[in-house]
């Protein structure tokens, strides 16, 4: 099995628009390493985006366009007019084997739109929080001193940050909001922290929908094969020691989210703390993850993952026996 970690949706725009022939790209890196899977011969292929919290648009269109054949990877719409679609234009495909994209409430943007594409698909898995981040939309800062004072130099009045515009996946739905919605769920704390998701935010954008584009799907996962893949998950799951760690830190997590006072008695609520601070535990193996100088953590977390990619491996060969 191959795993990538990829931090987010990277691209040398000085050097892609000065004809650098090895400008430094997400969708070049990405290929390169396909390559190296499948002269090793890779059985499938692990996409972990748990921290990625996007980047480059152009470079999440290309990068998904190494796993389609050819055909339409998200929608963007302004306030007016219909949404414009962007298509993966690379005929053919780099790695037709199975995949399965890790997600966690950190995974945003650019990071949905692959994701989400791969799901409207049918082309891979989605394993991990609940969701992803539920950011589907763009902003621009308006300068106001260039808006009130045409003349050179205005004064510096601040800015304005305006949303312009909305992501849709080819399906039509939004990444806004209600994020990618995983197949394959894994206990997590952060699929419970506050104040991290879109969804958590003053006065977000509702979830919204778009006609759905034309596109042809795979025949790799449907309804049947994740139900059973998730039994399988789940008992394990249920009997991993490291896994019931973390359930009992997301009953604590909400208790004390949950919690309206806080007890005067320095004793008492230093030990409350120290039962119930969960939360600290997750966000340091987040840094783990993200500070790891090969971006690969191998823990208990990710051997789930990998449990799941060789039940799906098996799960095909079955039905293709069938």
């Amino acid at each position: 099995m191959g795993v990538i970690n990829l931090p987010s949706f990277y691209m040398d725009m000085e050097g892609a628009r000065h004809g650098d022939l090895n400008y430094k790209s997400t969708t070049r890196d990405v290929r390169r390493i396909l390559e190296e899977f499948k002269q090793k011969g890779v059985d499938a292929v692990v996409m972990d985006l748990r921290t990625n919290g996007g980047g480059s648009l152009s470079e999440a269109i290309t990068l998904t366009g190494l796993f389609l054949k050819e055909g339409p990877v998200v929608q963007v719409k302004g306030p007016e007019g219909p949404a414009q679609c962007y298509d993966d234009h690379h005929s053919g495909i780099e790695w037709s084997g199975p995949l399965v994209v890790v997600i966690s409430k950190f995974s945003a943007s650019a990071s949905e739109i692959f994701a989400g594409a791969i799901q409207d698909y049918g082309r891979g898995l989605i394993v991990g929080d609940t969701s992803t981040h539920g950011k589907g939309t763009v902003q621009s800062l308006l300068n106001l001193g260039e808006q009130l004072f045409r003349v050179p130099n205005p004064p510096k009045m601040g800015e304005l940050k305006i949303t312009i515009q909305q992501f849709y996946r080819p399906g039509g739905d939004s990444t806004q909001l209600r994020g990618v919605v995983s197949d394959i769920e894994l206990p997590s704390l952060s699929s419970h922290f506050k104040d991290i998701s879109e969804a958590d935010l003053d006065y977000p954008l509702p979830f919204d929908h778009v006609e759905a584009q034309p596109f042809t799907k795979f025949d790799e996962v449907n309804p049947a094969l994740v139900n059973q893949l998730k039994r399988l998950s789940a008992a394990r799951v249920s009997a991993s020691d490291k896994f019931k760690k973390v359930e009992r830190n997301i009953a604590r997590y909400k208790e004390q989210v949950a919690k309206k006072s806080v007890t005067l008695n320095e004793a008492k609520f230093l030990k409350e703390r120290a039962e119930t601070n969960a939360d600290k535990e997750e966000e340091k193996a987040i840094e783990k993850l993200s500070e790891n100088p090969s971006g690969i953590e191998r823990d208990y977390y990710l051997d789930e993952v990998l449990n799941i990619v060789n039940d799906y491996i098996n799960q095909m060969q079955v039905a293709k026996a069938g």
